[in-house]
């Protein structure tokens, strides 16, 4: 995943020059890998962001409003699940 997401970081330089708009940017990641964790990782790299940057970034676009539902609720499973493991 790291080569990836290098290379894809190299191709968004060379495309989208410097911090350019980042919804294109997550665009051209969305069509390229249809991955939010590898989008995470070239936003890091491509905007030079914290990875809790990134993660906000991409959380929060444009580009992937459709699935802010779906995974906020696979986060709040995931801590349930959590919760409810520690309890037992």
């Amino acid at each position: 995943m790291r080569e990836e997401v290098e290379r894809l970081a190299n191709i968004c330089r060379d495309r989208f020059g410097e911090k350019d708009n980042l919804e294109d940017v997550l665009l051209f990641l969305r069509q390229e890998t249809d991955s939010k964790t590898i989008s995470m990782g070239v936003i890091k790299r491509f905007a030079r962001v914290s990875l809790g940057e990134a993660k906000r970034i991409v959380h929060f676009s444009k580009t992937w409003q459709d699935r802010e539902r779906a995974d906020a609720d696979f986060h709040d499973s995931l801590i349930d699940e959590m919760e409810n493991s520690t309890s037992e």
